[in-house]
């Protein structure tokens, strides 16, 4: 998984192509195996995450942690157990 530090989330894949910072376009980009070239174009690599404890609980997203180490991003996620009279 990648942190989209352009949009702030979590991205499983990475794109097709993407935009460099230099405003040249990289074709195929999901297909390269470069992982400082991925953190140039603000996909960090996730080191680090908390997975969700189960299906009965949803993360706090705005409580999210990311902390940023070129070319990876650790993720302190918050957790939420699920009330179903709140129907969350």
């Amino acid at each position: 998984m990648y942190y989209d530090d352009k949009n702030k989330i979590i991205v499983e894949t990475l794109p097709k192509n993407s935009i460099g910072p230099d405003g040249n376009f990289y074709f195929n980009f999901d297909s390269a195996n470069d992982i400082n070239l991925w953190a140039n174009h603000n996909y960090y690599t996730i080191r680090n995450d908390v997975e969700s404890p189960g299906s009965d609980y949803y993360e706090d997203v705005k409580n999210r942690v990311v902390t940023l180490d070129k070319p990876y991003a650790d993720v302190v996620r918050v957790w939420k157990q699920r009330n179903p009279s709140e129907g969350e």
